[in-house]
């Protein structure tokens, strides 16, 4: 996430943000881990303020319009089940996205990323 983050391909054009919901602690463990100096790195004040969906970067990503009103993506191919082949459908999508076309992602276990028109 960080390399997308730094690199030039998304850097004026996409915000990528990990978000803990178990506390601080873990947030900071995570971001030096990880080393996501160029992400945002955030965490939820307590349970209860959610998010009520989505899973682990590991297991896929969500990915919201670029207003931030829709959701593009309401997970992505998970690297625990395909590998690299899930980074490559984030960048498909993302990539779409960028030059503005309208990409629907029903299911993350296909293949297709569709765009509208194709």
């Amino acid at each position: 996430m960080n390399t997308w983050a730094s690199g030039e391909k998304y850097r004026d054009f996409v915000n990528f943000i990990c978000v803990s919901c178990d506390g601080p602690d873990l947030a900071k463990a995570m971001g030096e881990r990880m080393k996501l100096k160029d992400c945002i790195n955030a965490v939820t004040a307590s349970r209860k303020d959610g998010p009520f969906w989505g899973q682990l970067g590991c297991s896929g990503f969500i990915i919201l319009s670029p207003d931030s009103q829709k959701v593009i993506a309401g997970k992505t191919k998970a690297f625990l089940q395909v590998g690299e082949v899930a980074f490559k459908h984030v960048e498909s999508i993302l990539d779409a996205t960028i030059k503005g076309q309208v990409v629907k992602v029903a299911n993350p276990n296909s293949d297709r990323v569709s765009k509208e028109g194709s």
